[in-house]
């Protein structure tokens, strides 16, 4: 069965940089004692990883799908052997039943 094709959802994660300099912004606008706004800063930084390591776990396979169609069409004549096929059926199921 083939899989349906699916695309890295880039629009998400350019949000959310916009929406954290808005953020960052904000904060440095409210005037608030240096020590409070550079904590809110390294809070808003570490949650921005925490969203972006989201984003990156939920797109993992589309980003990989997208990179293995690249590689294909810079180098089509590129044919695998039986070997090569296995494996990728078989990290396939991993990567499905890791979900």
């Amino acid at each position: 069965m083939k899989e349906k094709q699916r695309k890295p959802v880039w629009w998400l994660l350019d949000g959310l940089v916009i929406f954290l300099v808005g953020l960052l912004i904000g904060v440095h606008r409210l005037y608030l004692a240096t020590s409070v706004e550079t904590l809110l800063q390294v809070l808003l930084i570490l949650a921005f990883y925490g969203l972006v390591m989201l984003w990156l776990r939920a797109n993992e396979a589309a980003i990989s799908q997208e990179e293995q169609e690249k590689r294909r069409a810079m180098n089509p004549e590129l044919h695998l052997t039986e070997i090569q096929v296995h494996y990728q059926q078989v990290m396939a199921r991993y990567r499905e039943r890791k979900d």
